[in-house]
């Protein structure tokens, strides 16, 4: 949603616009990837939290209180790396 606000576009037919925010998604999705091994929460978890097992060993591990704010953190770094990057 960051990244859709650094770099709207207000008509359906703005191609590069469009194109501008495909391509800067693509390179946040491949930096936090290279960074956490995984854009998905099981696997930047270790467990899925769409199952019973999964919700009930992150509940008691507390993995995601860890996890959870350091990969935020690191991906507010992203955006604001990408917008500068992309803002010159």
């Amino acid at each position: 949603m960051a990244l859709g606000l650094a770099f709207p576009f207000k008509a359906a037919d703005d191609a590069a616009a469009k194109d501008k925010i495909a391509a800067v998604t693509r390179e946040f999705h491949a930096r936090f990837k290279k960074q956490y091994g995984s854009i998905i929460c099981r696997g930047l978890l270790g467990y899925d939290i769409e199952t019973e097992e999964g919700a009930a060993k992150i509940k008691e591990t507390g993995i995601n209180k860890k996890v959870c704010p350091e990969v935020i953190d690191g991906a507010v770094e992203i955006v604001r790396a990408l917008v500068k990057e992309n803002k010159a």
